[in-house]
Parts: structure tokens; sequence; C-alpha cells
């Protein structure tokens, strides 16, 4: 009875761990460097665009192929264009190939 209660506790201080998890990475930045390709759709819209830069102390990758969504907000009221530098951040699962690739959830022009 001992061991079936110590059993119990710890599942459920396991589950209201788990339970109150906050996911710190939401609004990391994952990348931030220079648009090396662009990709449009046949709207001229802009779809995906290839970041290549370094990592560092506050970013995860040093390169990325990165989608654009209607829900993706970009902070800049230019068009995203090769040469540009920015900061990405993602939403959702990444897939952890060569370039990473992920959607983003926002993009800001930094220079």
């Amino acid at each position: 009875m001992k061991r079936f209660f110590l059993l119990f506790l710890i599942i459920i201080l396991d589950l209201g761990v788990i339970g109150c998890n906050h996911n710190e990475d939401e609004d990391r930045i994952g990348i931030r460097g220079i648009i090396t390709n662009v990709s449009m759709n046949e709207k001229q819209e802009v779809t995906n665009v290839l970041v290549e830069g370094k990592v560092e102390s506050d970013t995860s990758f040093d390169k990325a192929s990165v989608f654009i969504t209607k829900d993706t907000k970009v902070n800049s009221p230019e068009t995203l264009r090769k040469g540009m530098k920015v900061e990405v951040i993602f939403t959702g699962p990444i897939a952890e190939s060569y370039p990473v690739q992920g959607r983003a959830k926002v993009i800001t022009v930094i220079e």
C-alpha cells in the first residue's frame, strides 16, 4: 500500500510539472542572418526564404529554410528580398534537416 501511494504521488507530481510547463522557446529568435534566396508563388507573393547567419547566444540555427504563411507577421512594410538582414521566430515543428525547415511566426527586418 505504501508503494502504491508513493507511485501515485510521483505520477501526480510529474503531471503537475508537465502541465505547468511553459514553452520558453516559443518566442525565441531561431535565426538571425541574411536572406540568400527568395521563393515566390504565381501571385508573386513570397512563400519561402533561405536565411544564413551564425549561431549566437540568443539564436539556435545558422541556416534555415523559412516558410511564410498568411499567419506570418512580417515587421516591415517592404517585401522581403535577397540581401536583407532578418530575425526569424519559428512556430510549430521544425524539421531538423540541414538547413532546418520551419514556418515563421514573426520575421523582423533589421537592416
